[in-house]
């Protein structure tokens, strides 16, 4: 039923559809278990859902590849068919006129009816890849070319049927992806192993959309998918309330239920049934001291009222956080739903300047539509910058990530301004080279992480180049201590050989590293790489230092252990690392980006 004029047989082309579902439509792994007997290929038909006794009269065929079909001893041919029946539908006896129906299992139906019969199991959605013969338990599938001749008088239900077909192959194969865009057709094929460990990869779909293919969810870098996901649930559950909440109430001093304060009177009640505390709206003390001061506090900075205020702080500053992000996050969207409309209002803009400056021509002006891409592309990746920041856990790097937000905001900003101004042809040349400084400011961001990587792999290019004259130092140094102290040979000190040996080896691995973690793509696995990273780092530098000492008789001791210490610590680390990265191409956890920065 797999190949050649197998085929032509209305149940064969169903039963391999079925197959190649139900195998993720992988034609290998098909062919290949198919083939493997009679006994394993009817296992395997009927594990997808096909009916015993069609399974046992295909599975007759699978002891080899490419042999011919056999008669089915259940179908008729049509020739065989009598020329009058009665439609097992509509009860009907046949008249001379009416052309029958059936799936190859000799039972016949008008064909009005059996197309009814299709077409309302499609639009009432109980039919999805397959249909069987609509008599009583009869399991004969209908082959897609009968359905497709039965449905060609109802397009519609042609196309839904079309649909069934493309989705039962999109959702069975990870490498392929609906793109998210509204009212959007087209799907994505993506490389295999690349987007579908949950790392973030950027697509491009043919309408226009640009998504994540790992989440589904719209292009969301530098954030992860996971953070993303989690973020995008909270936003929706609690962002509009917790702003609700922080603007127009506080916290019950007693048991921390919000409040919304609903008159002028500075005496509130815990409305809560297990509390009714009794306290002060503006210093939030307790209102049994305040005397007869019912409509203003006199007791502003009262022990107990001071505790109160200093507890209510620490109770809102998650929610103050949350709020700082979230508020960014939401201006940004914003910013970029309604900066989308700038196309057409520097296309009309440069359609004004063009009829007042004959000699200029769209060319000149491509400068504009440009901007408007690098403007977009800056506001969305903001965007997602503070959903990155909110759930990133304080470090020096953070620091150094929020100096780069910064930097991009205020580019992006004064980007927006120039562009939202009037474009005269007084201020033409002058916008012209602004937005253009500015775009190249926005896209220099790269260009810093470019040079982030390239530095620190070029300072442990000039450390190796300079600490291989350490095989002369430590020599000339093992000669001194052994002429100071007789009783030391040359193997005593073969340790510091050994460890500028190390030494060179892990700087040599270090600068490498730069590279490698310069076009790798965010994942989980890359923290865990630049732990490694960092960690080889630091126990680098430290055994450098140490031979970079001055060794004495008086010191040879303590500084021969710490550099044996030293040098078996930074083999381990390094060895570890290796590992890792190997490990890491074995199982495919790497995703790299060889087109970043081409455009510097």
């Amino acid at each position: 039923a797999l190949e050649g004029n197998e085929n032509k047989d209305g149940r064969a082309d169903a039963v391999t559809r079925l197959l190649l579902l139900h195998h993720g439509w992988d034609k290998e792994s098909l062919l290949e278990k198919y083939y493997e007997g009679p006994e394993n290929a009817v296992q395997m038909m009927i594990d997808a859902g096909i009916d015993k006794t069609v399974a046992e009269k295909e599975g007759e065929n699978s002891s080899a590849p490419g042999s011919p079909t056999k008669r089915r001893s259940s179908a008729k041919s049509k020739s065989s068919l009598p020329t009058t029946f009665e439609c097992g539908i509509c009860m009907e006896p046949a008249k001379p006129t009416w052309r029958g129906e059936d799936a190859g299992c000799g039972h016949r139906f008008c064909r009005d009816c059996y197309r009814d019969y299709i077409s309302s199991r499609i639009l009432s959605g109980t039919m999805n890849e397959w249909a069987t013969c609509p008599q009583s338990d009869c399991e004969q599938l209908v082959s897609h070319e009968q359905i497709e001749s039965l449905l060609s008088a109802d397009s519609h239900a042609l196309q839904l049927y079309a649909r069934f077909l493309v989705n039962s192959y999109v959702d069975s194969h990870k490498s392929v992806k609906w793109c998210p865009a509204p009212d959007c057709e087209f799907a994505v094929r993506v490389r295999e192993g690349i987007g579908l460990r949950g790392v973030a990869r950027k697509v491009t779909c043919l309408c226009g959309a640009v998504f994540c293919v790992a989440c589904g969810e719209e292009w969301h870098e530098p954030s992860t998918c996971v953070a993303l996901a989690h973020w995008l649930r909270k936003s929706e559950r609690d962002g509009p309330t917790l702003q609700w909440i922080a603007t127009n109430t506080k916290e019950c001093p007693r048991c921390h239920v919000p409040i919304e304060k609903d008159g002028g009177c500075n005496h509130v009640m815990c409305k809560s049934p297990s509390c009714k505390y009794d306290f002060c709206w503006v210093c939030l003390g307790p209102w049994e001291s305040h005397g007869s001061s019912w409509y203003s506090c006199n007791r502003f900075d009262a022990t107990e009222a001071q505790a109160a205020r200093d507890a209510q702080k620490a109770s809102r500053l998650h929610l103050s956080r949350y709020l700082h992000y979230y508020s960014r996050f939401v201006n940004h969207r914003k910013s970029v739903e309604f900066e989308r409309q700038l196309y057409d209002v520097v296309r009309r803009r440069a359609e004004e300047v063009i009829a007042a400056q004959p000699r200029l021509t769209w060319v000149d002006l491509h400068f504009l539509k440009r901007a408007v891409d690098v403007l977009l592309e800056c506001r969305q990746t903001l965007k997602h910058t503070y959903v990155f920041a909110y759930y990133l856990k304080k470090c020096n790097q953070g620091d150094i990530f929020e100096g780069n937000q910064s930097d991009l905001e205020t580019a992006t900003e004064t980007l927006s301004e120039y562009l939202e101004r009037d474009i005269t042809t007084d201020n033409f040349s002058d916008v012209k080279q602004k937005a253009a400084r500015d775009a190249q400011k926005a896209s220099r961001l790269h260009l810093s992480r470019y040079l982030h990587y390239y530095s620190r792999f070029v300072n442990h290019r000039k450390s190796v180049e300079f600490e291989r004259q350490l095989y002369d130092v430590v020599r000339r140094r093992a000669e001194e201590v052994i002429a100071a102290q007789p009783r030391l040979t040359w193997v005593d000190l073969h340790f510091l050989k050994r460890a500028v040996d190390v030494l060179l080896e892990c700087r040599q691995t270090l600068k490498h590293t730069y590279v490698f973690a310069y076009y790798l793509k965010k994942c989980n696995q890359g923290d865990i790489f630049e732990g490694n990273q960092s960690d080889l780092e630091t126990a680098t530098e430290t055994l450098s230092e140490y031979l970079e000492r001055d060794i004495t008789t008086d010191n040879f001791s303590d500084v021969k252990q710490k550099v044996h210490d030293k040098l078996t610590y930074c083999s381990s680390r390094r060895q570890v690392l290796v590992d890792h990265v190997s490990e890491g191409s074995r199982k495919n956890w790497w995703d790299f980006d060889y087109g970043v920065g081409s455009a510097l």
